[in-house]
């Protein structure tokens, strides 16, 4: 399809990272309660999924960046 490995790998990581973010018992989401649980707050992984601005805010900047044309680089 004309992609560069470089570029597969970084889109691979990219929504490797956005998907680990989402599933409720990700490294992520457990750190965030292990932290709240910590301070004396009693939070499920369930609650937080509402919270999550960082993987869809990465999912929009990525889908943004697939669908934007690529510029061509000039030869000099």
């Amino acid at each position: 399809y004309g992609i560069s490995s470089k570029r597969a790998a970084c889109l691979l990581d990219t929504f490797s990272c956005i998907a680990q973010g989402v599933i409720p018992y990700g490294a992520q989401i457990l750190v965030a309660v292990s932290a709240a649980a910590e301070m004396g707050c009693v939070v499920s992984a369930f609650d937080l999924i509402p919270q999550l601005y960082y993987p869809a805010l990465l999912l929009v900047c990525s889908l943004t960046a697939i669908l934007m044309p690529a510029k061509k680089k000039n030869p000099a």
